[in-house]
């Protein structure tokens, strides 16, 4: 007998458990009618068997996907369940994994959901490239939903508390009923007029019924005619309707709505104070490079004057340089207050125009900055011009042109009487020209201090 490759029980079932999965009528939700049996509840999960006359297929519905499904169902009532296909590898069994239960006569809902729907979307009223972005910060927001329902509390709580200054416009729409679906028309149109940043249409939860004016065909159209972007906020995260498909943005619940349109306050706070640290970056980084200018002055002055005299002009610069940057913290520190006093004042002014206005306020300062250096640095350098003609007044040249002459005997200096005699040849240099003469007498007369 020969060896054969065996494989285990687990390893058949995950074949088995693949190969549903590659079944995209399986694996993907579909609705199957039947009647309950065998119903029990374990927490949130329910468990219940499906059977009509053909058979019967096990269904669970676990707790993730039981939010907003009845918990009265009976066994042998008819209902039309929504959900999809899996395989348990170690127990070799499958299930049917609801996400929706409802009566047979919610059933002829669904089934009118999904004609219209494939309808609706054969037009292409649900494409992508229909779709409106939502405003980065959007300041006044239509509301089309009942006067009386908690969607409206929960929108508009959830948006103060992330921005309080931001504006409702509300239109008190029935929402369910006889007439539901011409009155949230009415409210989509007559809010897109008044040129507002974003509606919301929607309500609270309830039954397929109460919900069933957002898959009315007239709403869906209204929506998609609407210029301003629209958010669907209908029910709960696992309610689905055609309106969510229509609009530009599908909020899973009402407050989930006001959540996406309110910007948080807290968080423009702090890109102001980023803008703030950053302003005093680039100021201190400025004076940093005057910093490296005065000391360039210093050098050019030190290579042009007397060392003391350079010493005290450097000494002043020092001083100069210290009432410049301290008048410049000063004045930030001035706008640090200002801006810091601004932040609760802020309601829906752009960051980019406070940011332009201090930017400005720094070229002044910046351009002041600039002048004084510069004026300083122009007394400095005629306080120069005149010590360096004072040292040009001492020098012996100089002396010169006061009746002071040179004299020379031999091309030698001559400082002595006694190294002449009467007859010899001397030259007398003064300040335009050289006088030869001859010594006639020599006299000794030595020149004290006395």
């Amino acid at each position: 007998m020969s060896l054969k490759t065996y494989e285990n029980i687990k390893s058949i079932n995950m074949r088995i458990k693949s190969t549903l999965g590659a079944d995209l009528e399986l694996s993907r939700s579909f609705y199957i009618k039947g009647e309950l049996s065998n119903m029990s509840y374990s927490g949130k999960n329910i468990f219940f068997t499906l059977k009509d006359e053909t058979g019967e297929i096990p269904c669970a519905v676990w707790n993730y996907a039981s939010f907003g499904i009845k918990r009265d169902f009976k066994n042998g009532q008819a209902v039309l369940v929504r959900g999809s296909i899996d395989v348990w590898p170690n127990k070799g069994a499958y299930k049917l994994i609801a996400t929706g239960i409802s009566l047979d006569g919610e059933g002829k809902l669904a089934e009118e959901f999904e004609r219209l729907k494939a309808k609706l979307e054969a037009e292409g009223l649900f494409d992508e490239i229909h779709k409106k972005p939502l405003p980065a910060f959007p300041k006044t927001v239509g509301i089309v939903t009942s006067k009386d329902g908690e969607a409206i509390n929960d929108i508009v709580n959830m948006a103060y508390s992330k921005n309080p200054y931001i504006k409702f416009i509300v239109y008190p729409a029935k929402v369910q009923g006889i007439g539901a679906p011409e009155s949230i028309v009415q409210g989509i149109k007559l809010l897109d007029d008044m040129n507002l940043d974003v509606i919301i249409v929607g309500r609270g939860g309830g039954s397929m019924e109460d919900r069933w004016a957002f898959n009315e065909e007239i709403v869906v159209r209204a929506i998609f005619a609407a210029t301003t972007p629209i958010i669907s906020a209908v029910g709960h995260e696992q309610n689905f309707h055609l309106s969510d498909f229509v609009a530009d943005v599908r909020a899973k619940t009402p407050t989930a709505a006001g959540d996406m349109i309110a910007i948080n306050y807290e968080e423009i706070v702090s890109q102001l104070y980023d803008t703030k640290q950053r302003l005093y970056r680039q100021l201190s980084n400025k004076i940093d490079n005057i910093r490296l200018q005065v000391e360039g002055f210093k050098a050019r002055i030190e290579g042009a004057s007397p060392q003391r005299r350079l010493e005290n002009q450097y000494k002043q610069l020092e001083l100069h340089y210290s009432n410049i940057k301290n008048a410049i913290i000063t004045k930030y520190n001035r706008y640090n207050s200002y801006l810091d006093n601004s932040q609760i004042r802020i309601r829906a002014a752009s960051p980019d125009k406070i940011l332009e206005k201090r930017t400005k306020e720094f070229q002044v300062l910046r351009d002041n900055l600039t002048r004084r250096i510069t004026d300083k640095y122009n007394l400095s350098f005629q306080e120069y011009k005149l010590l360096l003609s004072k040292l040009h007044a001492l020098s012996p040249t100089a002396k010169l042109t006061h009746g002071f002459g040179y004299i020379s005997h031999n091309d030698n200096a001559l400082d002595s009487v006694k190294d002449v005699v009467k007859g010899d040849m001397v030259k007398l240099r003064i300040s335009d020209g050289i006088i030869d003469a001859v010594v006639d007498n020599v006299t000794e007369d030595k020149i004290t201090d006395n």
